[in-house]
């Protein structure tokens, strides 16, 4: 339990630095809606233009470590070689769903491409990942 209140609290704090802005009712509503549709690159990138202020929330905050993983295991190739990873915002998304609470299975595999599969603009998505494998969060 404490672990699980310590990540929320990281969290909380990752995007209050990085969000900025606050969420209100109407726009985390849409938030919760929207973030179970996430599926690729292109709508984990919409997202979290969108909603990145959202995400601190403890409710959202599961729903978008998901969404993410979901990305990472079927689109790695895309997100490791895409061009918006360049300019910082979709590293940045991706980090902030970067969860020590993946599933077991889920975390294997996405730890498997970031050593096997990395490219050099994603080194610091990959090295983040890597660091679950060491250091659970």
């Amino acid at each position: 339990m404490k672990l699980l209140i310590f990540i929320l609290f990281g969290v909380l704090i990752s995007v209050s630095v990085f969000g900025g802005g606050i969420c209100d009712e109407n726009l985390a509503n849409e938030s919760f809606t929207a973030v179970a549709k996430v599926n690729t690159v292109n709508e984990l990138q919409n997202f979290y233009s969108k909603f990145k202020k959202c995400i601190a929330r403890a409710d959202l905050a599961e729903g978008y470590n998901d969404a993410v993983s979901r990305v990472l295991v079927f689109h790695w190739n895309q997100v490791v070689h895409s061009k918006k990873m360049k300019d910082g915002q979709l590293a940045q998304a991706i980090k902030l769903g970067i969860s020590g609470t993946w599933e077991l299975s889920v975390s294997k595999k996405i730890i498997q491409f970031a050593k096997t599969k990395c490219t050099d603009t994603a080194k610091t998505i990959c090295d983040e990942i890597l660091s679950l494998e060491h250091n659970p969060k």
